[in-house]
């Protein structure tokens, strides 16, 4: 395994230009069996459009990867058609084990959008923010969060999440059946 860290104030800017869509594979990062540690990193305005792919504009976490955001990196401003506007965690469908996994510690999503699932962030696998904010974000179902994590953990402490809306109802965090997610000091409004 491999880990990567960015320790400055970068942005990666998908641009504005409607013209410049990613297609494909074609993420801002793509994280498969490492861990990817963003510090300080503006991660904005990329539009994915695959019709078959997995999703997740700015970040797609494969399985047995591990995507750590700390010290108020902000990912914005991202459309995708498929699942996570923002970031999409997968699981490996050969087995269906393994599945990526997000740790966030003080991060900003925001202003995100999806046609699918999860307008913030999608997740097949292990989530834990230990605090941030997710908020104006929106999707067909879970606006904010969508989770279908099956036995793995699930927790969220010291976050607010607020303002995300699923097919004009204001619905922030969807939890998928047999999903387990667990609340520490948690702000949710709409």
């Amino acid at each position: 395994d491999e880990s990567y860290t960015t320790s400055c104030r970068i942005i990666l800017d998908g641009g504005s230009n409607s013209n410049i869509k990613s297609y494909y594979f074609t993420h801002q990062i793509i994280s498969t069996n490492g861990t990817v540690n963003l510090y300080d990193v503006t991660i904005q305005n990329n539009y994915y459009n695959y019709p078959n792919g997995p999703g997740g504009a700015a970040v797609y976490v494969y399985s047995n990867a591990v995507l750590n955001i700390n010290n108020e990196c902000i990912i914005q401003n991202n459309i995708s058609k498929q699942n996570g506007g923002a970031i999409y965690a997968d699981i490996a469908y050969s087995d269906n084990t393994n599945p990526g996994k997000i740790v966030m510690y003080d991060g900003i999503i925001r202003n995100n959008k999806t046609e699918g699932y999860g307008g913030g962030i999608c997740t097949y696998g292990e989530l834990k923010i230990l605090s941030g904010k997710i908020y104006n974000n929106s999707s067909y179902r879970g606006g904010g969060l969508y989770v279908n994590s099956g036995d793995k953990d699930v927790s969220l402490s010291n976050v607010k999440i607020y303002n995300n809306i699923i097919a004009g109802k204001d619905v922030t965090l969807y939890p998928e059946y047999g999903s387990d997610v667990y609340f520490f000091v948690l702000f949710i409004a709409n």
